[in-house]
């Protein structure tokens, strides 16, 4: 017969000095602001866990678009996570984040809105120009059609005299 072993009885798990026996999904938001701006990842994992699909909510209804309404929210956590530090606490955490999620998706809309920069930077002049010396085609000792030539190569180039 096998003799039996004696095992120690597992001493219960101490629990850490900072949380005072407070479950995070038991913890007001507030108190879970206080604890991210502290550098805590679990409570600001709460947080978007709390907010992320009624900040998505808000996010498409303004967007009226579902990549749009993501990339606000997203970028409404990265920024709240930034600024979690400069949470005052005078307004609820709910109401904080609901503005910063907002201001993204108005800039998304303003983005849309925007005429887009490079569509009136597109020359209409035709190709090739009409003289190698007109106007914005003018360079020195080199025809238009060898344009990337220097003048110390001109040899390279026929059209040189």
């Amino acid at each position: 017969m096998a003799q039996a072993v004696a095992l120690p009885y597992p001493l219960p798990a101490r629990r850490a000095p900072y949380d005072g026996g407070v479950r995070l999904d038991a913890a007001s938001d507030e108190w879970l602001a206080g604890r991210a701006a502290r550098g805590d990842h679990a409570a600001f994992e709460q947080l978007v866990l709390r907010y992320q699909d009624r900040l998505y909510t808000l996010a498409l209804r303004v967007t009226l678009n579902d990549a749009d309404a993501r990339d606000c929210v997203q970028d409404g956590f990265i920024s709240a996570w930034r600024a979690m530090e400069r949470f005052r606490g005078d307004a609820r955490f709910s109401t904080w984040m609901y503005r910063i999620v907002l201001r993204k998706a108005y800039d998304v809309l303003d983005r849309r809105k925007r005429p887009s920069s490079t569509a009136g930077s597109i020359s209409t002049r035709p190709w090739p120009p009409s003289s190698p010396t007109s106007g914005l085609w003018r360079l020195p000792a080199t025809c238009w059609a060898c344009r990337w030539r220097t003048p110390a190569r001109r040899w390279a180039c026929p059209r040189v005299p």
